[in-house]
């Protein structure tokens, strides 16, 4: 069995996708029309991940159905730029989870955005809390993933500094297939090389994409009232 993948090189040109304008005030909702949630322990030539069982499953469908009861979920929510987290070892059934500093806004950065949020201050996560947000787990496999690995469209409700870690406090708001990203990688900004892309290592980034408006293009539904698919 292989080892874990490798963290990605950082010397290729991030590809990115401009995006103007602000999310629509009412709340909005992606549709998932694929499998249930989880993310799969795999054999072989992978990189083994969590299980999400029904008890983690029952407990994040809970999460996110009483994040669409609240009326403002993404008002105020900025459509310019998004967080993207890729951890490891995480179930995403708490509603919290931390990142090593050393793992935030070090890798697959634009310059000016590391500038810009790079010192992890009050300043810099005021700012990010106003993005939406991509919350998964490293691949199964280099460039790709299984069909029932889902990452998780969501916002960040608090950010706080305990030493060298990042406590991130989210709502999760639903789901969609991560290999999505492994597919489209330059529409959502990500690294990609021949061997391995940008979800096969762990980090925390900014990307200057519209999420929203991308996911669209890519068949995840956004409606107001829509709900994810919970079977």
């Amino acid at each position: 069995m292989e080892s874990n993948p490798p963290a990605v090189e950082d010397d290729a040109t991030l590809p990115v996708v401009a995006s103007h304008g602000q999310l629509p005030a009412a709340p909005a909702q992606l549709v998932n029309n694929g499998p249930s949630p989880q993310i799969a322990c795999v054999q072989g030539d992978v990189n083994i991940g969590p299980r999400i069982g029904k008890k983690e499953l029952e407990e994040l469908a809970r999460l996110i159905a009483s994040n669409r009861r609240d009326p403002m979920l993404l008002s105020g929510i900025r459509s310019e730029k998004y967080n993207l987290f890729v951890v490891e070892n995480e179930k995403f059934e708490t509603g919290s989870f931390c990142m090593p500093l050393s793992k935030c806004m070090t890798k697959h950065i634009s310059g000016e955005n590391k500038k810009r949020y790079g010192a992890m201050d009050a300043n810099a996560f005021a700012e990010l809390k106003q993005y939406p947000c991509i919350f998964a787990t490293r691949n199964q496999n280099f460039l790709r993933t299984t069909e029932l690995h889902h990452a998780i469209f969501g916002i960040i409700d608090d950010l706080k500094l305990q030493g060298n870690l990042v406590k991130v406090v989210y709502k999760p708001y639903t789901t969609f297939s991560q290999n999505i990203l492994n597919t489209h990688p330059t529409q959502f900004g990500l690294l990609a090389k021949p061997v391995r892309n940008e979800m096969d290592t762990c980090h925390w980034t900014v990307k200057d994409v519209d999420l929203i408006q991308i996911l669209s293009l890519f068949g995840v539904e956004i409606k107001e009232g829509a709900g994810a698919n919970e079977d």
